[in-house]
């Protein structure tokens, strides 16, 4: 279930690394594994998109929703920041650089950590303004998202 409320990537990585405590104990896990789990996930994340794209040609074959893509997506940043956790790396700070970088050498004047977030704070309020305050997405078992309004909504479908 997804709350409606954004994080940030230094508030994944720690409590990514809370629960890799938990989860790996004895810190067995390595880079290697690290590395091939992340690889692992970016085909999976191919793999649907694979089948979207043959969806949208009309080509046949099994069908998959973007609900799918986004959870498979998601699975690839946690294991690019167990990656960063392996190696202490900032990711936040590292992510930052990179994009600000790639924003000089192309031209562009869109950098992160400006001030300038005026158009984001829109599309904040217009995701809140148009599902209110307190709206969420939860997984259904047929794979697709349903939007609850609030936790009322919720309540009432239990």
């Amino acid at each position: 279930m997804s709350v409606g409320k954004s994080i940030t990537i230094r508030e994944l990585q720690f409590v990514s690394g809370k629960r890799n405590e938990v989860w790996d104990p004895n810190n067995l896990i390595d880079a290697s594994y690290r590395g091939n789990e992340l690889g692992g996930e970016v085909g999976e994340a191919q793999n649907i998109i694979k089948k979207l794209e043959r969806e949208r040609l009309g080509l046949r074959g099994s069908r998959i929703g973007l609900q799918h893509l986004a959870e498979e997506l998601a699975d690839v940043v946690i294991c690019a920041v167990n990656v960063a956790n392996h190696y202490d790396m900032d990711l936040s700070s590292a992510i930052v650089q990179k994009f600000n970088h790639s924003s000089t050498k192309n031209g562009f004047d869109v950098f992160l950590g400006r001030e300038n977030y005026e158009e984001l704070k829109r599309f904040d309020m217009g995701f809140h303004g148009q599902h209110g305050e307190d709206a969420f997405m939860e997984s259904v078992p047929d794979g697709e998202y349903v939007l609850y309004s609030d936790v009322v909504d919720l309540l009432r479908k239990s």
